[in-house]
């Protein structure tokens, strides 16, 4: 019997955008979400911790009233792998699903070269990459009203685009195996909200152009499944304004009369990677039949994948943008 797989996710993002409240909020709203379709999610002791404290911060969000933050949660300062086993309830799990997630800072202009490669060799090593997106940063112009700085114009300044391209560019030179790459907006309650979602959509096309472009290339269009998933990490805490000091923008946030935690949508990232990766991973040799020794018979554990696989979104702001065939069961 071959080893049980470890699929590696790459959670990428500058400090502060909110990679690791997307894990957070996906762990903890999974019993209610993709727990239903009969499968489980158990991380490592370790990986509970961190989590634990960071639903804290997000849970405490709905209590702070008006706020500024850069970031819904305390950035990350080391890196991290959060492990989880998923599988069937009562059976030994069948993958073990890994997510890196790096200080933002390794990423940006001040890092160390050492740092630089340790995110682009753990990509090139990923099955999927999910990129972390600040909403009002890619959707904010500099002044209210105004329709001279489009798709934002703190986007490239948060959201670092350019340098989140050129890493997927060397990462994926060359590229041979199939991956997924997910485009997630964050704090994104105001505009979807607001029935702004097939702005938000067009605005991540416009934001990340360079890069969807280059995944459109012919070497890469048949290798690379690209989708949109916005995830509503609280739920009731929606974006206000922008402040700009010295130069610097501050994003005010307020709560709604409603004051409750309340993830929305926060599976949605988990479906894909799920419905990618079982994909892949059945059909190879040998695995197949392994998954049914595993489980004494397969047809249950297809079964709960076509329930993920159900459940993917596509519409009202989500959106598979290539790759539908490495996305079908």
């Amino acid at each position: 019997m071959p080893e049980m797989p470890e699929l590696k996710i790459t959670m990428l993002g500058p400090s502060g955008v909110g990679k690791t409240s997307i894990l957070t909020v996906m762990y903890d709203q999974f019993a209610t979400t993709i727990g239903a379709t009969n499968l489980t999610l158990d991380p490592d002791i370790e990986t509970v911790g961190i989590l634990q404290n960071c639903l804290g911060d997000l849970q405490s969000l709905v209590k702070k009233g008006n706020f500024q933050a850069k970031g819904g949660t305390r950035g990350t300062e080391e890196p991290g792998t959060f492990k989880f086993d998923i599988g069937k309830p009562g059976y030994d799990p069948a993958f073990k699903i890994c997510f890196q997630d790096y200080p933002g800072g390794w990423i940006e202009s001040q890092a160390s070269d050492r740092e630089k490669k340790s995110v682009l060799a753990f990509i090139r090593e990923s099955d999927a990459v999910v990129i972390t997106i600040d909403a009002p940063a890619l959707m904010e112009p500099y002044q209210p009203y105004a329709q001279d700085n489009w798709p934002g114009r703190w986007h490239q300044e948060i959201n670092n685009p350019l340098t989140i391209t050129t890493l997927l560019k060397n990462a994926y030179r060359g590229l041979k195996q199939p991956r997924l790459v997910i485009l997630a907006p964050v704090k994104c309650e105001k505009y979807i909200k607001e029935g702004n979602s097939a702005a938000l959509l067009n605005r991540v096309k416009q934001g990340y152009e360079t890069l969807l472009n280059f995944l459109k290339a012919e070497a890469e269009l048949q290798n690379v499944a690209v989708v949109v998933t916005p995830v509503q990490t609280v739920g009731t805490v929606f974006f206000s304004h922008v402040e700009v000091k010295d130069g610097k923008p501050f994003f005010w946030f307020h709560q709604t009369n409603n004051p409750k935690y309340n993830p929305i949508d926060s599976e949605q990232p988990l479906r894909y990677i799920l419905r990618f990766l079982l994909k892949k991973y059945t059909e190879r040799k040998g695995l197949r039949s392994w998954l049914g020794k595993l489980f004494g018979q397969d047809e249950p554990f297809k079964q709960a994948v076509a329930e993920i696989a159900k459940g993917c979104k596509n519409g009202d702001g989500f959106a598979v943008l290539q790759g539908q065939n490495l996305l079908n069961r």
